[in-house]
């Protein structure tokens, strides 16, 4: 049995680890209801939703944390009958209880899925230092790799660069150029590549057809950010959405099957026929009312350390530890 103040803390990481999992189910449920509502809302407010999202487990769990220890100081704004601590038998834990064997698992999921994604991390920057050893700089903001393969993409995750290969640049005209470069180089300026590599170990924590949804969604944004980059230069949409297209046609596939898809920000494999109608006809679309997500997150956290407490309950009835 462990007691004390390490006690306390392996208490609260079991109050994250059931928040984290409540709030993983509500919004796995949410998603399947309600995320093709996301092309309502401005890309940017779409962008910052499923960061919202990615991080929602661990802010509601840090939340619920805090609020569990917040109901057992002494001068606490809950009432005494909301001593969240006080049903944890917060200065005890027992590794062979059920609280030590879920936190385990728990934890021992999360180091799986964290050295998983690392390890997916370390193959990605050897493959782009693979890449830089034959790309030359055209010193229009572009490295060149000498190939037959129709591509064009953006990867690197502290110093993200462009590459283009000498087959599609020869079959491009400088205007067509210039649409290309401006939109790799909105990429590397945002720093797509890690993001999106950031974003997937985030939402690893979901099941896989959600985590699927979430990253496909992401990728779809971080495309028509890039494009909506390109529009502030070139006012002339139809020559961009023509341009896409053409590259979408030339490139029947990525630069090496080999290299994982998931570090790179491909010019023209990611929802094509989406984009185009973003470019050519941009809907006018509403901002999400994050003040109201704010207060729906603070309520949440509320109701999961509350809901921590009711299931304790039931599992003690049943297990007396």
């Amino acid at each position: 049995m462990i007691l004390g103040n390490f006690a306390i803390f392996f208490n609260l990481l079991s109050i994250m680890a059931f928040s984290g999992l409540l709030i993983i189910f509500t919004l796995t449920v949410m998603i399947k209801l309600r995320l093709s509502d996301l092309s309502q809302y401005h890309i940017l407010s779409g962008r910052r939703l499923l960061w919202f999202i990615a991080f929602s487990p661990w802010v509601v769990s840090l939340l619920a944390a805090t609020i569990a220890i917040v109901s057992d100081l002494k001068h606490s704004p809950f009432s005494q009958n909301y001593d969240l601590l006080h049903w944890h038998h917060a200065e005890e834990f027992m590794l062979t209880s059920w609280h030590g064997l879920s936190m385990m698992i728990a934890f021992g999921y999360a180091v799986f899925l964290l050295m998983q994604k690392i390890r997916q991390l370390i193959l990605n920057a050897r493959q782009i230092k693979w890449l830089n050893a034959f790309a030359e700089y055209d010193k229009k903001g572009f490295y060149q790799l000498d190939t037959d393969a129709v591509t064009a993409f953006t990867a690197g995750y502290l110093r993200p660069r462009c590459y283009i290969t000498s087959k599609l640049r020869s079959q491009l005209t400088d205007e067509e150029y210039q649409i290309i470069q401006l939109h790799e180089q909105a990429h590397a300026r945002r720093f797509d590549p890690a993001k999106k590599w950031f974003f997937q170990l985030l939402t690893a924590f979901f099941p896989k057809g959600i985590s699927q949804q979430l990253n496909k969604s992401m990728s779809l944004i971080m495309e028509q950010c890039a494009d909506s980059a390109i529009i502030q230069v070139i006012s002339d949409r139809s020559l961009i959405a023509m341009t896409l297209l053409k590259v979408q046609r030339l490139a029947v596939k990525p630069l090496d099957n080999n290299l994982d898809g998931g570090a790179f920000c491909y010019y023209a494999f990611d929802n094509v026929e989406t984009r185009i109608r973003y470019i050519l006809n941009e809907p006018e679309s509403k901002s999400f009312p994050f003040v109201l997500l704010f207060m729906t997150t603070v309520l949440t956290s509320i109701a999961c350390a509350l809901s921590a407490d009711i299931f304790h309950r039931l599992i003690e009835t049943a297990f007396i530890h």
